[in-house]
C-alpha cells in the first residue's frame, strides 16, 4: 500500500510505495546444439548418366532416341531432387 507524507515543499506530498521483487529462475545457458540430420536415401543421391553425344556422322534415325534419352536423364534428376526436397521438409517420399 502506498504511504504519503508531507514533503519539504509546503503543499506537496511525497508518495512511497514498496514493491516486492519478482524472483525468476535463471535462464538456462545453451551449452551445445546437436543437429540430427534427416537421412536421404542413397538412391536419391545419384542421377541417370547423361547419354553420350552423337557423332557428326550419326544417322538421322539416331536423333530421336538420343533426344528421348537426354530428356529421361534430366527428368530422373528433377524427380530425385524433388524427392530429396520432400524428405528434407519432412514429407513422405514415394
Amino acid at each position: 500500500m502506498p504511504r504519503s507524507f508531507e514533503g519539504p515543499i509546503p503543499g506537496h506530498r511525497i508518495v512511497c510505495a514498496t514493491v516486492k521483487p519478482v524472483l525468476e529462475a535463471p535462464r538456462p545457458i545453451i551449452q551445445r546444439v546437436v543437429v540430427d540430420p534427416t537421412p536421404v536415401p542413397d538412391r536419391l543421391l545419384t542421377c541417370r548418366a547423361q547419354p553420350a553425344l552423337l557423332d557428326e556422322d550419326a544417322p538421322q534415325s539416331a536423333l530421336a532416341p538420343a533426344y528421348v534419352d537426354e530428356r529421361a536423364a534430366g527428368q530422373d534428376c528433377r524427380s530425385k531432387l524433388a524427392a530429396v526436397r520432400r524428405t528434407l521438409r519432412g514429407r513422405k517420399v514415394r
